[in-house]
């Protein structure tokens, strides 16, 4: 499935139409699911915030019209982690400190806004790219092999499926590091 704007994903969340959510799910869900897990968290827990999380965009969109300003697997996130660290504060069987939960809520926040930059640098660079190289890049990225590409692609042979993969990649990372986004990241980085 090709990426969904904003706006697709807000209304495809007000007419519950499961193919947007199935989307999310797919697109986002792992990328929740990475952040509890390493911050004290099982599967399950992932699962439980994200679908509130949805729930909570979902209200936030039916009740006061949801506009953003951010990609809005940004929004999902920040609304996830919010919602994880609420959690961790009143649950009584997790023992963190509230003054180390803080510091760490404070890091997080820049963090969250750098990972929200590299996010937004990335996807605004991705769109850019054609059908075709946005599609090989989607299956690269979801694991797929060189045959299944070649497959799905209808190309002939493995070495022209790889060159085009290989130059689709190019073409992303040079985009990327031309952007002056990319400066302005690599030097909150370091």
């Amino acid at each position: 499935m090709d990426p969904l704007s904003n706006t697709e994903i807000l209304d495809g969340l007000k007419n519950q139409d499961q193919g947007v959510i199935n989307y999310l799910y797919k697109r986002s869900f792992p990328i929740i699911e990475s952040y509890i897990l390493r911050n004290h968290g099982c599967r399950e827990d992932a699962k439980d915030i994200f679908h509130e999380a949805l729930i909570v965009v979902y209200r936030k969109a039916i009740i006061d019209g949801l506009k953003l300003q951010c990609m809005f697997t940004t929004f999902l996130y920040a609304v996830c982690e919010k919602m994880w660290l609420k959690y961790l504060r009143d649950n009584k069987e997790i023992n963190v400190d509230s003054d180390l939960l803080d510091e760490y809520s404070k890091d997080s926040d820049i963090n969250m806004e750098l990972e929200f930059k590299k996010q937004d640098l990335f996807e605004y660079h991705f769109n850019k790219l054609s059908k075709a190289c946005q599609k090989i890049l989607k299956f690269h990225f979801s694991g797929s092999s060189i045959a299944e590409i070649m497959k799905e692609m209808g190309y002939n042979s493995k070495q022209h499926t790889m060159d085009r993969k290989y130059r689709c990649k190019k073409s992303l990372y040079k985009r990327i590091q031309n952007d002056p986004r990319f400066n302005e990241i690599t030097d909150e980085i370091f």
